[in-house]
């Protein structure tokens, strides 16, 4: 179920009006959220709401981080992990 923006109410009687949220809102609202990052130096970030792999960092001219709460990104992670010791091992075979 997409999460709702609150866009009018009559107050004390629960009747509410809410609008559904697009993704790119959803994306821009995690992350501005600063509870979805660890820090503004190291600028890691995990979000589950948030669909994109790749964000830019707090700080956008630093460049950009993985989403660690996107199962994509985490994958993309544990193949480099993985993958540039295989590939040093590789290389150092042939020589």
């Amino acid at each position: 179920m997409a999460p709702y923006r609150f866009l009018a109410g009559i107050p004390g009687t629960g009747f509410n009006f809410y609008i559904p949220m697009e993704q790119s809102q959803i994306n821009q609202a995690e992350w501005e959220n600063p509870a979805n990052w660890s820090d503004s130096v190291v600028g890691i970030y995990f979000s589950k709401r948030d669909s994109r792999v790749w964000v830019p960092k707090r700080i956008p001219s630093f460049g950009w981080t993985l989403n660690l709460g996107n199962p994509r990104a985490a994958w993309f992670l544990v193949g480099i992990l993985a993958g540039l010791p295989l590939l040093g091992a590789i290389v150092g075979r042939r020589r």
